[in-house]
């Protein structure tokens, strides 16, 4: 349904450049975490500010258990980004883990659901998922809300569970989707989006 690179506009009528994450772009992923504020960077999993760190996860695409969606600006700056990820073996075999960051200066601009709808295509394409899950902290309300509109369920709450990069414990949401049930919700936003422009 979708190739890449193509562009995406805006509401504001910026025209990004939509395009899957090469392994060799770390550098450019790195500057991009790494412009998100302190309190950002407080909700994610690991250090981003090591960039060897940040070097292995994104050359990790070329073991074929993750992919990446990025979205670049005409700055050539990385503005917005979905990473779904899996295991080849095992129980959790069928489940992808979803993540998405989007630029402070880009948000409530819809850029999260479009890069959320990309990458659940590209998942279908690539591999057999059946469900789709995301971790959150629980304080994390805006996350939480807009998985809520994507059609994901709060499945599991884990009191005090995580600890952030201050030290401070955090209860954590565990929030799960059907992929198939995902799809035909994007698939029919894109047919009345096409019939919107026809």
């Amino acid at each position: 349904m979708f190739s890449y690179p193509h562009k995406h506009k805006l509401p504001n009528g910026e025209e990004l450049t939509i395009d899957l994450l090469k392994s060799d772009q770390y550098k450019e992923y790195f500057d991009f975490l790494n412009r998100l504020t302190d309190d950002d960077k407080l909700y994610l999993k690991y250090d981003v500010t090591n960039i060897g760190f940040v070097e292995e996860r994104v050359k990790a695409i070329e073991k074929g258990n993750r992919v990446s969606i990025v979205a670049w600006n005409k700055d050539k700056k990385i503005v917005g980004s979905s990473t779904l990820y899996w295991t080849n073996f095992g129980w959790k075999s069928h489940i992808g883990k979803l993540r998405i960051i989007v630029d402070p200066n880009y948000r409530n601009l819809g850029l999260s659901k479009y890069l959320a709808q990309q990458i659940f295509f590209k998942a279908q394409e690539m591999r057999n998922l059946d469900l789709v899950e995301a971790e959150v902290m629980e304080e994390q309300k805006a996350a939480i809300h807009i998985l809520e509109e994507l059609g994901f369920k709060k499945t599991a709450t884990l009191p005090n569970y995580i600890v952030d990069t201050k030290g401070k414990k955090h209860n954590l949401i565990i929030m799960v989707a059907d992929l198939e049930s995902l799809i035909d919700k994007f698939e029919n936003m894109v047919w009345d989006e096409e019939f919107k422009g026809g």
